[in-house]
């Protein structure tokens, strides 16, 4: 399956439309694939990319799931803060 579409940001880099083999890139996701270990393994892809993108210090160990998704909702709120103060607008998040 091939999905149109805006990708980047995170995970890409510069964002922009290009077209994207979903079944390639997540397995788990496509129809037809309904094992039970697949969307663990995508799920845990996903995590092990947002380790790698979130700015963290450097650690002897990995960080667990909790602590990845801690950091990654508060470096966007962060972000979020830091574009609405640049607009002029109210931060959101205190």
């Amino acid at each position: 399956m091939r999905v149109t579409g805006v990708v980047g940001g995170l995970w890409g880099g510069g964002g922009g439309e290009e077209e994207v083999d979903v079944e390639a890139q997540f397995p788990a996701l496509t129809p037809g694939t309904q094992h039970a270990a697949q969307p663990r393994s995508a799920y845990l892809l996903i995590l092990k990319e947002l380790r790698e993108v979130i700015p963290h210090v450097k650690m002897d160990r990995r960080l667990s799931k909790i602590e990845t998704l801690t950091l990654a909702k508060h470096y966007i709120m962060a972000l979020t803060n830091t574009v609405c103060d640049m607009r002029g607008d109210e931060k959101p998040y205190k």
